[in-house]
């Protein structure tokens, strides 16, 4: 189908160490075969290059009249899919790059095609495991900001990579997740303005306390720190256009065994806790219509479901939630 075609095509662009590829030869136990004129055609449809078959790359890739998935996928972060998503904060309007690109010239021209000559506002770093090769973004974007968790430092800070320790936003504090509470930060948060509680116990009204941070914080955008995966894991939640919540390795869609929901229960550091962090995310629904995590895929509820039923949407929500914190306390 056409849409298997334009999936293959994105993983042939997606793959970071491309592994997947389009060719004009087959080889067969040694043996060079040429290709029919069909299988060329083939081949040529496949080809990353709109000059020569005329059909647009696959990335960047619209997910939202805001949000966008990047493409230029890194092998250095295991092939995380990096987001550009765009929004008012405080009164300006700004972008930011969700996670971190291969850094090369057409990812470079990428970004700024998506943002602006001087590049995004901020860089929003989910996890330790995503953080490759910030430097050298920011040394090309010198008035970006870099956004990371004091929680993966230290012994977290499994790539031994220093420089992270002097990121311009440095977030401190933790979510009490055990108790059902999220700390929750402005995309500006310093030390005097360290965070705010988000309440998301069964008693609670968290909806509306977002709804109040938004407008307390004046933005679009708010940050929530959600352990688990790792002790210093934030997600990005962006309220525009029915909401889209940046988990990294939080929380995502998996099509492994017919396709779910899932927290990636193989590379967590703290299954129990990372439990309770997707039960409060859970309970915050409402919030988001799209989950845009580091692996796996998007999940876009309004499409999967095809209705603007708010109940089938909210009841689907649900069901991955749970089918996605079952999942990782079967691997306690």
């Amino acid at each position: 189908s056409s849409e298997d075609f334009l999936n293959a095509r994105a993983a042939l662009a997606a793959c970071p160490v491309s592994a997947i590829r389009s060719t004009s030869q087959a080889v067969n136990d040694g043996n060079v075969k040429l290709l029919t004129p069909q299988e060329e055609e083939v081949s040529k449809a496949f080809a990353l290059n709109p000059k020569l078959n005329g059909i647009p790359l696959p990335f960047p890739k619209e997910l939202s009249k805001y949000v966008w998935n990047v493409g230029h996928h890194s092998e250095k972060t295991f092939g995380a899919a990096p987001y550009v998503v765009k929004g008012n904060h405080q009164g300006k309007d700004i972008s930011v790059l969700v996670d971190v690109p291969r850094f090369s010239e057409s990812a470079i021209q990428t970004i700024q095609s998506l943002s602006s000559p001087d590049g995004p506002n901020y860089m929003f770093l989910t996890h330790i495991d995503d953080t490759a090769q910030h430097l050298e973004w920011k040394k090309r974007f010198p008035n970006m900001q870099r956004i990371f968790h004091s929680g993966d430092l230290g012994e977290h800070n499994w790539i031994g990579d220093e420089s992270l320790e002097d990121v311009e936003i440095l977030l401190k504090g933790a979510s009490d997740v055990e108790n059902g509470k999220l700390l929750a930060f402005s995309l500006d948060s310093t030390v005097k303005n360290s965070g705010m509680t988000i309440d998301c116990s069964k008693s609670s009204d968290a909806d509306h306390q977002l709804q109040e941070a938004y407008l307390n914080i004046d933005s679009d955008f708010i940050i929530l720190h959600t352990p688990g995966h790792s002790p210093g894991s934030i997600a990005l939640l962006h309220r525009l256009d029915g909401g889209t919540l940046f988990t990294g390795d939080t929380y995502g869609y998996t099509t492994r065994d017919g396709g779910h929901m899932t927290g990636f229960p193989r590379f967590g550091d703290d299954l129990q806790l990372q439990v309770r962090t997707l039960e409060c995310l859970g309970r915050i629904s409402l919030q988001y219509d799209c989950v845009a995590s580091g692996h796996g895929h998007p999940r876009n509820y309004r499409h999967q479901v095809g209705s603007d039923d708010h109940t089938s949407v909210e009841e689907w929500k649900h069901a991955d939630n749970e089918a996605a914190v079952s999942e990782l306390r079967s691997y306690q």
